[in-house]
């Protein structure tokens, strides 16, 4: 139980801070909270609807969205552009290949 209180107490630091999303908020060339949250909204939907691969598949993209965007200043039209690259690793990385969805 020791280990796992020690990575709870560590667990926020390697969280992304999103914090600089609500300071976009104002700006219209990049990307903020709220146009985050419709792509992961619209990418919920695919998850669920389209692809139905494993949940930690979505989590781990999410993930994978949030530590871009507060890295990189991504534009608003380069957003779903960035949304499915994320899906796309997130899928290759948890995923067998039979359940891959096909590009073509």
């Amino acid at each position: 139980m020791d280990v796992i209180s020690g990575l709870l107490a560590v667990e926020q630091k390697y969280q992304p801070q999103t914090e600089i999303l609500y300071e976009n908020a104002t700006s219209d060339d990049k990307v903020n909270h709220l146009l985050r949250d419709d792509a992961v909204q619209n990418l919920r939907f695919l998850h669920m609807s389209i692809f139905q691969l494993k949940a930690d598949v979505f989590t781990i993209a999410v993930n994978m969205i949030d530590r871009f965007l507060v890295k990189v200043k991504v534009k608003p039209k380069y957003l779903t552009c960035v949304v499915m690259a994320c899906y796309c690793l997130a899928a290759e990385l948890l995923e067998t290949k039979e359940n891959l969805p096909t590009y073509q």
